[in-house]
Order: structure tokens, then sequence, then C-alpha cells
């Protein structure tokens, strides 16, 4: 989060927030286990551009992401992908 904190705009304010971290790392696990991949909320980015406080969220999301597939593919695999390659 500290990566992209300056990038955010709808979660901005709530990355200080204590059980933030804990929801961004669940919502990921969850892109994980379900395949959503940046492309998928590409997608929806596309789909509901018209809801400003949902493409907001869903960007700031996606960021979120982005910078955690680049930290774990540079650092190491996490246990949702070691199953991904089961």
């Amino acid at each position: 989060l500290i990566n992209c904190n300056d990038n955010l705009e709808y979660f901005k304010k709530l990355t200080d927030k204590i059980g933030f971290v804990d929801k961004v790392l669940m919502t990921i696990r969850e892109f994980y286990q379900y395949g959503v991949d940046l492309e998928t909320i590409d997608k929806l980015l596309l789909e509901n551009s018209n809801d400003i406080v949902y493409t907001a969220k869903l960007k700031d999301i996606r960021l979120i992401f982005e910078e955690y597939i680049k930290l774990i593919n540079s650092n190491y695999i996490s246990s949702d992908e070691t199953i991904k390659m089961l």
C-alpha cells in the first residue's frame, strides 16, 4: 500500500485505518481463488464506467492488486499462487 497510496482516489484516507489491510488481503485472496486478474478488473471498469463511486473503488483495488502482483513476482510465490501451480 505504501507504493501506491499517493495514487489512490477512493481508499487514500482509509489505508491507515484498522482492518483495511486485512480486507484488502482478503479481496486479493478471493481474486486468486476465483481467477480474477487485471484484465477482468479492466473489463469491469469499462462495463461500469457510469458508476463513479464503483469505478473509483475498482480503480484503487486494481492499483493495489497490480502492486501486489509486482511484489510477489519479484520476491516470492504466495500460497494462493502455489495452489494454481499444482
